[in-house]
């Protein structure tokens, strides 16, 4: 369902409607998510983004978060799958899903699929399902000491399939956990509780951690600014004036880091905010740019793309990781969000007005 994969993304961002904070620059020369998003879409030959249709979008998805149709507890209370309680247990879960959380889509006609009490999950539930399924069976897969030494035997089995599919990337997956369950080792007492206090309460904090000790979450590409081959370059920034300037180096390193601010997100979630799942500055968390939402976005007309480009996805072409066109997608998208964000932040601001207006006008007349 379209809205509901787009509406668990804004649920995750919602907290900056709230907040008035400008964008943080990144201490080292690095491009932060949002700036990496920024400046690959006001480069973009491939993908653009349609400012009417996030007007659209925002008029539909805002009333539904001032009704109070979500909040934190939804994380635990309207996913079974997800742990029950907000203990350290629940954090090595969370990494170890969040390790994990990467490619559940198959060509074949039936997805991988892991029957768990009576039900047979696919997708990321499939990833919960299989965790679940092993822990319950006695198989300590969330214990850094056992993952350092998981054989792809081992794993085998923890992913055994209850469909025709097999599970994808399986030797992948098995080298992200050896190395999670190493570094936990090493660094951090074995335990991913040591690593989020060590973040003391900031997001941030908590993804640089993440991503200098963990190489599996360094998600970032090589963006080489494109060769000027036509005029339009007025792309979709938020404000054109802070785009980066032509003058910059041709080749940029651009973050995307999907599955780090998932963690993040899902540690913030699972403890609704409060405890170890207390950041202060969760604002800088962006949407995660997977393969889904922009799909989604796509549907509702946020993004657009270049005959060029749809020709290639309907021909079923694959986008290696890294490719220009894969780029552009996922930093369109998260930057579409930005801009979505934006249109409900005003929309909220123009409704604030006309209550004050309105209940001024009240306290006269009375």
């Amino acid at each position: 369902n379209s809205y509901t994969i787009l509406e668990s993304v804004l649920f995750l961002s919602l907290p900056r409607l709230c907040m008035e904070m400008a964008n943080e620059v990144l201490t080292n020369d690095a491009l932060d998510v949002r700036q990496s998003a920024q400046l690959v879409v006001s480069q973009a030959q491939h993908v653009s983004i349609d400012h009417e249709a996030a007007r659209r979008l925002a008029d539909k998805l805002l009333p539904l978060w001032i009704d109070g149709k979500y909040s934190l507890r939804q994380w635990r209370e309207d996913n079974p799958l997800h742990p029950s309680v907000a203990d350290s247990s629940a954090l090595d879960w969370i990494f170890v899903v969040d390790t994990l959380n990467f490619s559940f889509w198959s060509e074949d006609k039936e997805l991988f699929g892991v029957r768990f009490h009576d039900h047979l999950y696919t997708g990321y539930w499939s990833l919960c399902a299989a965790i679940n399924r092993a822990l319950e069976e006695g198989i300590p897969i969330t214990n850094a000491a056992y993952l350092a030494t998981l054989t792809k035997e081992q794993l085998g089995h923890v992913f055994r399939s209850d469909t025709a599919s097999n599970a994808p990337l399986l030797d992948d997956r098995l080298r992200v956990l050896q190395e999670a369950g190493r570094v936990l080792l090493d660094r951090f007492g074995g335990s991913f509780e040591t690593c989020v206090r060590a973040a003391n309460g900031s997001a941030r904090r908590l993804i640089d951690l993440v991503t200098t000790h963990f190489s599996s979450y360094r998600d970032q590409a090589v963006w080489h600014t494109p060769e000027p081959t036509s005029p339009g370059a007025s792309r979709t920034s938020l404000a054109s004036s802070s785009s980066p300037p032509s003058s910059s180096p041709a080749t940029h390193t651009v973050r995307l880091y999907k599955r780090v601010q998932i963690l993040v997100a899902d540690t913030w979630a699972c403890f609704e905010g409060k405890g170890l799942g207390s950041f202060d500055d969760i604002d800088c968390v962006t949407m995660f740019a997977d393969y889904r939402v922009p799909q989604c976005l796509l549907y509702f007309g946020l993004l657009r793309y270049s005959d060029k480009l749809l020709a290639s996805l309907h021909a079923g072409e694959p986008l290696p990781s890294g490719d220009s066109r894969e780029v552009e997608i996922r930093a369109a998208s998260i930057h579409a969000v930005e801009v979505l964000l934006e249109e409900m932040r005003t929309l909220l601001s123009v409704q604030k007005t006309k209550l004050g207006s309105s209940s001024s006008s009240s306290s006269s007349s009375s």
